[in-house]
């Protein structure tokens, strides 16, 4: 009977405790103060919506899938945004091995400010 009674006073003070834990609740910013949206200039219509990457120095980089205009080939661009010169005009980065498909389905910044960019390359749009 001592055990079940013990045993019941440390799981009420336990209960006790995390319903007196405190909470804290993000909340967005009064008024929401969203940007209106802007197409990134300089890129084809038909342009892969663009992975995008934010630094530390407040810029964007943005790395899309286009296709050669005349052709079936892709090629991965990039642009980069900053604040005083908007966006830059696009760099060809990677054409596909295969002269087909190319590309980025993602990209990573690490902590030295270096862009690792994930890409695939193939025949038809999976790669293979």
């Amino acid at each position: 009977m001592t055990k079940q009674w013990l045993g019941s006073v440390v799981f009420l003070l336990l209960l006790a405790a995390g319903l007196a834990t405190t909470y804290v609740v993000a909340h967005a910013q009064s008024p929401i103060l969203w940007t209106e949206p802007r197409v990134i200039p300089y890129l084809d219509p038909n342009t892969e919506t663009p992975f995008l990457l934010a630094d530390n120095n407040g810029g964007i980089h943005a790395f899309s899938s286009q296709k050669i205009l005349g052709t079936h080939e892709y090629v991965i661009v990039y642009n980069y945004w900053r604040r005083d010169t908007g966006w830059s005009k696009p760099v060809d980065v990677l054409l596909s091995p295969l002269f087909d498909e190319a590309h980025a389905p993602a990209a990573y910044l690490d902590h030295k400010g270096v862009i690792h960019l994930v890409f695939y390359g193939g025949h038809d749009v999976s790669a293979n």
